[in-house]
């Protein structure tokens, strides 16, 4: 065991135990010898057999717990988890495994608690901190859900999505939210605090200080009727993420109890001393967010700290492929690809980083060779039939365009492949994708007259 000889270890326990029936001892290191060598279905009998002679045994109770969360049976990992937990409240182990657990059933409220105390347990551990953001994160798309659900045409549905624009730096749009909202209900506190706010970012103090004023005319909320609200101007965020809602009004708090608590739980993942995981794992929860170019700048950080790691330039070429940040992302793709030639992603994302730089005659040897390893990857058949269009090759073209039309949101594929038929002779199919091309266009119009909508404006009267 000591020397990592699991399977050899195994056969001897199993002798022993042969010899020696009904040693808890000998029990627990037959399963644990059996659980690294990875079988879970052997070992959680001897697990049992271990604990049915001592109940309180808690690296029986652990190990078992570990063997069916990778086995998939969750729910019953959770009784022996709560009683390791009674035994050991300070093991952060335990803890860990019960968020996880508790998470992959759903069921966030429950593992929110363990992943608090384990930033109590461990505060200088940027997993516990990357764990309670995405708990976080979990908790408020929750919230978020439930209110599109329940009514998505509100004015608290309006004023969240505007939250969400404004602390993405959109403010056009988070402007037009705010004022949709108004329009529907112009006594809802916060509004005008809101457009207070984008004129201050957009540099209108006068604008701004017209409608700090209205806010300041709202009448205080009735703490009897809004009680999460009052909730959360008190600094109670914790209580109001983990509250069962039932209203519009209620789900918008809870979702922006659990939005802000998630941002400072970032905040104190980004404050920890530097490390190659804290950035690890601040580029993972920045690439989820969609801020590839933070999230690159993360992952180059983690490789200074720990240069030769191959994930890390992995998904630093990745982000900055995402981030369009070429010229930087190429030599990396170029890297990848010589060292994985039988990986379809960094054949694809070199290839296309080529043809974007028009390199058609380098991208098509590279995205033809992703096509041949991952006929369904349909960015990689898209970017093949562009590449075969612009060098003249409309016929190859074809079936690529035609196998990628199901991935076209702006039209602009099933333009390609109008263009590909008419330059083969093949007018009369041309129709269809054109057709299907000026309803996708209409629908893009529509969409960009919308945004024009959106132009911020001085205060109404």
């Amino acid at each position: 065991m000591a020397e990592g000889r699991f399977a050899e270890a195994a056969a001897v326990y199993e002798q022993l135990v042969e010899r020696i029936p009904n040693n808890p001892g000998l029990l627990l290191n037959l399963g644990m010898a059996l659980h690294m060598t990875g079988r879970d279905e052997q070992a959680i009998p001897r697990f049992e057999q271990a604990l049915a002679i001592a109940p309180d045994l808690f690296p029986a109770l652990l190990f078992s717990s570990a063997s069916r969360l990778r086995l998939g049976q969750t729910q019953k990992a959770l009784e022996p988890l709560s009683k390791a937990l009674r035994i050991e409240p300070k093991d952060p182990q335990v803890r860990r495994m019960l968020a996880d657990a508790y998470t992959q059933l759903g069921r966030l409220r429950e593992a929110l608690p363990h992943r608090i105390e384990l930033t109590k347990l461990a505060p200088d551990d940027p997993d516990a901190w990357a764990g309670l953001v995405q708990t976080y994160e979990a908790l408020a798309a929750d919230a978020f859900e439930a209110l599109e659900r329940q009514a998505p045409e509100s004015a608290w549905m309006l004023r969240l999505v505007g939250d969400l624009r404004a602390s993405q730096q959109q403010y056009p749009s988070a402007f037009y939210l705010y004022k949709e909202a108004l329009a529907r209900d112009d006594r809802m506190r916060g509004l005008h605090a809101g457009l207070a706010a984008i004129y201050e970012k957009t540099g209108r103090a006068d604008w701004a200080r017209v409608e700090a004023e209205r806010e300041a005319e709202a009448p205080p909320p009735d703490c009897s009727a809004a009680r999460l609200e009052c909730a959360v101007a008190a600094g109670d965020l914790s209580a109001v993420a983990q509250a069962k809602t039932a209203t519009p009004e209620e789900h918008f708090w809870r979702a922006k109890a659990a939005s802000m608590l998630a941002s400072q739980a970032f905040a104190q993942l980004e404050s920890l001393p530097d490390s190659a995981l804290q950035q690890e794992l601040l580029a993972s929860l920045l690439a989820e967010q969609g801020r590839h170019g933070e999230s690159a700048a993360a992952w180059r950080r983690a490789q200074e700290l720990a240069p030769g790691n191959p994930v890390y330039t992995q998904e630093l070429a990745t982000r900055l492929y995402f981030a369009r940040k070429l010229d930087e992302a190429l030599p990396l793709l170029e890297e990848l690809a010589e060292k994985n030639p039988n990986e379809a992603r960094w054949s694809f994302l070199l290839g296309d980083t080529h043809l974007q730089q028009q390199r058609v005659e380098q991208a098509i040897p590279l995205l033809e060779r992703a096509v041949r390893q991952a006929p369904d990857l349909m960015p990689a058949r898209h970017a093949l039939g562009r590449a075969f269009m612009q060098a003249g090759e409309a016929q190859k073209a074809i079936p690529h365009l035609e196998a990628a039309l199901e991935i076209d949101a702006d039209g602009a594929l099933h333009y390609q492949l109008a263009q590909a038929y008419i330059r083969t002779g093949r007018r009369e199919e041309a129709a269809a994708p054109l057709a299907k091309y000026r309803e996708l266009q209409q629908t893009q119009q529509a969409q960009l007259e919308a945004a024009q909508q959106m132009e911020i404006t001085a205060p109404g009267p």
